[in-house]
């Protein structure tokens, strides 16, 4: 008796502790793979748009840079990123359907070259101002390293699979600053409809360790700062409403990303060429609605903030929606490396802000400031969007401060993922570990 707990007390020791360390490791190499693409935006914007680049508000392009320059701009990004995933096929689009797609069919494997390429790739990209995120980068960057790392330790193939599954959440959480979220997302984002759970354990620890060392760079804290109003129970009517629009969006979204895809995979547009016709596309989307210029992040900063409506108005807000899933659509869907996450967090903070700017109108008495709604559609839009409505949830309260407002939006996130069906923007999804 003793002896046998003896054996077991040290299985679940060395268990933990071998999981503790390779945690550190996923942690650390998503802390410098995020850096490292911060930096080459950094460096590809001062280049391609002037030290300006897109951040100021309200958005427009540089005043040294024209509509042609812009254009041509955005073409050329769009042919630099086609020509370099030429070396790494898998590198393009948003990554993040190619590792999970590592993750179910091939054990983990990822070719060595595609964790540069794609890092490279999607700096052009997103550097330039085409509409793309930053987390399908980081996602697939750090998977691909963690791939190379564990072949190098000469790790078992099922542990080289589960770090390639921690380096998926990991690397977005740690460059969204959300490191519960992203724990979470890393047990989510494989399936559908389940969770790998012995996940969860060494994501913390990898998600705290990327958090660490990005933040301790770029700072810490949500990215949005914090919602500090009270919540008020009597608008929950409004938030089911909301999450019912917000089920919509995220089919619009991933319906019209999918088919763009589909679209360029049939086309007979050379692969490497694909990507700059859709980057001069997305840049003309860009002419008219310069807040779908780059991830997006900077846009749904301003859209939580109180001069969001007023500085859009609310006809051009309605649209702003659907200017980013085409701007988006077109970038990615052509074969542009970069994400959809990040893109999908400005549809629905635009989507929220429209809706709550709109109830303000017509029940001032009971709706003073739209911002919880996009707050609320930030998360309801993409957690349906990409069967994430738990670890997106997370995210969201994580980036806003917002946990005042988890009723709302935990009942907005579950009708809009009851309401978008079992669809979703990665398709390499399985449904549940059944069917792995």
């Amino acid at each position: 008796m003793g002896a046998g707990a003896t054996r077991t007390r040290t299985w679940w020791q060395t268990h933990f502790a071998k999981w503790f360390l390779l945690g550190v490791l996923v942690g650390a190499i998503s802390g410098g793979a995020a850096l490292a693409l911060h930096y080459l935006m950094v460096i590809i914007r001062s280049i391609s748009l002037g030290p300006l680049g897109f951040g100021e508000y309200p958005p427009s392009l540089p005043h040294d840079v024209s509509a042609i320059a812009f254009l041509a701009i955005a073409a050329l990004a769009g042919l630099s990123s086609g020509l370099l995933t030429e070396l790494a096929p898998e590198a393009r689009g948003s990554g993040i359907d190619n590792a999970i797609m590592s993750y179910h069919r091939a054990e983990g494997a990822i070719r060595k070259i595609v964790a540069p390429v794609k890092l490279v790739a999607s700096a052009i990209v997103m550097g330039a101002g085409l509409s793309a995120g930053d987390e399908g980068p980081i996602a697939q960057t750090t998977a691909g390293f963690v791939s190379w790392i564990s072949d190098a330790l000469g790790l078992r193939k099922e542990d080289r699979r589960k770090l390639v599954g921690i380096a998926i959440g990991t690397g977005i959480g740690t460059i969204f600053k959300t490191p519960i979220g992203g724990a979470f997302l890393a047990s989510e984002i494989l399936y559908r409809r389940d969770f790998e759970y012995e996940l969860i354990f060494p994501a913390f620890v990898a998600s705290a360790v990327g958090y660490s060392i990005f933040g301790a760079v770029t700072g810490y804290g949500p990215i949005f700062g914090f919602y500090t109003a009270p919540f008020d129970p009597s608008r929950l009517p409004l938030y089911a409403l909301l999450g019912v629009l917000c089920g919509a969006v995220a089919i619009v979204y991933l319906r019209a990303y999918n088919a763009t895809e589909d679209a360029f995979t049939r086309s007979r547009i050379p692969r490497w060429l694909r990507p700059a016709i859709g980057g001069l596309a997305a840049g003309a989307v860009a002419l008219v609605f310069p807040e779908v210029m780059g991830t997006g992040t900077s846009w749904t900063a301003v859209l939580l903030s109180s001069t969001g409506v007023a500085s859009l108005g609310l006809v051009a807000l309605a649209l702003l929606p659907f200017a980013k899933i085409a701007a988006t659509s077109l970038t990615v869907g052509s074969g542009g490396s970069g994400g959809v996450f990040a893109p999908g967090l400005f549809i629905g903070a635009a989507t929220g802000l429209a809706f709550g700017e709109l109830m303000r109108l017509l029940l001032p008495s009971m709706v003073s400031s739209p911002v919880p709604f996009a707050i609320v559609g930030m998360l309801a839009v993409f957690g349906a969007a990409g069967q994430l409505p738990i670890s997106v949830t997370v995210m969201v309260v994580e980036m806003t401060g917002s946990l005042q407002l988890l009723p709302a939006e935990l009942l907005a996130v579950t009708i809009a993922y009851i309401i978008s069906g079992p669809a979703s923007i990665y398709r390499s999804q399985r449904t549940s570990r059944s069917s792995s």
